[in-house]
């Protein structure tokens, strides 16, 4: 009986801590945009730990992003840029470890997500990110944002 239980913990405990692999295309973009929402969809569904690179880009239209919300921890770097929708819905989002960097600099990277005509990201949810970490260094990258005066905001975390 006891080994049943521990089974069925251990079961329970899996189900919750899913794990999935990285990318690292950076600005890249390998598929149509209609398939790569689909395949950003199908490897972050039911995550919860990103082995690697979180690279959210080229996502455009009305697509339910709700997929990541379950993200809550991320090993390497997370790339937010060239995205033309409203918001990006990182909520659970705690950690990013900064294995890797980008541009082997910046944990923590938000490009140019906006159109010609000036609409995209309005809303970048990471209410709960806590730590920005990282070997090399604490880097947060903003570029290319609406109303950003300087264009880029380049900031060092202490954690």
């Amino acid at each position: 009986m006891r080994l049943a239980g521990l089974l069925l913990l251990t079961a329970l405990g899996s189900a919750q801590r899913t794990v999935c692999p990285g990318t690292d295309m950076k600005l890249e973009l390998s598929f149509s945009l209609e398939n790569h929402y689909y395949t950003l969809r199908k490897q972050y569904e039911n995550c919860r730990e990103v082995q690697g690179n979180l690279e959210i880009t080229h996502l455009t239209g009305n697509h339910n992003l709700s997929f990541l919300q379950n993200i809550q921890e991320v090993q390497g770097y997370v790339l937010i840029a060239h995205n033309e929708v409203d918001y990006i819905p990182l909520e659970n989002l705690r950690i990013i470890r900064g294995s890797q960097l980008y541009e082997d600099q910046f944990a923590l990277a938000v490009l140019s997500n906006f159109n010609p005509t000036g609409t995209g990201l309005r809303e970048l949810r990471m209410r709960s990110l806590t730590a920005v970490n990282s070997d090399k260094a604490n880097w947060i990258l903003l570029a290319g944002i609406p109303g950003n005066q300087q264009g880029e905001n380049r900031s060092r975390g202490g954690n």
